[in-house]
């Protein structure tokens, strides 16, 4: 029988070259389960983005430095949530298209919307694989909500739209372009915000894998190695 002294070190102990290794050996770990470090990135994203009003629930990403990689995210903006992102757009709407907005909004008019996968979100996670979807009330009950001349509606509930007198159709123009540049605007929006989310991510791994980061962790969970950085 043989009994041999073996020495232990804490990481701080270490050589240089050895706390090297024992990095190496650690971010080797993240490497291959980066479970609890993407948890924590998504709820960040998930974070961002309900300061913003959007969907979070649904949170897709890829960060791997590959072509086709980023974030993109999906779900249901409900009236008063769309109202809150209109709000912090207001600039890139007309001003009648705002004020219109604003009518039918305090009238207690419905216009919601919907982030939906599109073809490239089937395959990819990024800005461009979202589509947007307005919803709620149709443009024409809101057009005859909003119409004040009761005598002249109640002539043109039978007639085709192409029929309906100069004034009402305008009005129904009107509603129609509102709809098409909150959608724009929220198309723009969130490609801007998938971006910076990427980028934000990408900041996280670069974190979450560096020296200062896996050796707060060893230290922090009191690992001990051999004298050449090898665990124990």
């Amino acid at each position: 029988m043989r009994t041999e002294m073996v020495k232990i070190y804490q990481l701080e102990e270490l050589s240089k070259e050895a706390k090297e290794r024992a990095i190496e050996w650690y971010r080797d770990i993240i490497d291959r389960d980066f479970s609890f470090e993407s948890e924590m990135i998504t709820e960040d994203f998930q974070y961002e983005l309900q300061k913003l009003y959007y969907p979070s629930d649904n949170v897709e990403w890829s960060l791997s430095y590959c072509q086709g990689d980023g974030v993109a995210f999906y779900g249901h903006i409900n009236k008063d949530d769309l109202y809150k992102i209109v709000e912090r757009n207001r600039e890139s709407l007309s001003d009648t298209h705002y004020e219109l907005y604003e009518k039918i909004y305090n009238d207690g008019l419905y216009i919601e919307a919907d982030i939906v996968r599109n073809s490239f979100g089937y395959h990819y996670s990024h800005y461009n694989a979202m589509n947007v979807e307005l919803d709620g009330d149709c443009i024409e009950t809101i057009t005859e909500s909003l119409f004040d001349n009761e005598e002249k509606l109640d002539e043109m509930y039978d007639e085709e739209i192409s029929d309906y007198n100069d004034e009402f159709y305008e009005l129904y123009r009107e509603v129609e372009e509102l709809i098409d540049s909150i959608e724009e605007v929220i198309s723009q929006e969130i490609k801007v915000i998938s971006r910076e989310l990427e980028s934000k991510g990408y900041e996280y791994i670069e974190y979450y894998t560096s020296d200062d980061r896996i050796t707060e962790e060893i230290i922090t969970n009191e690992y001990e190695f051999l004298q050449d950085g090898t665990v124990y």
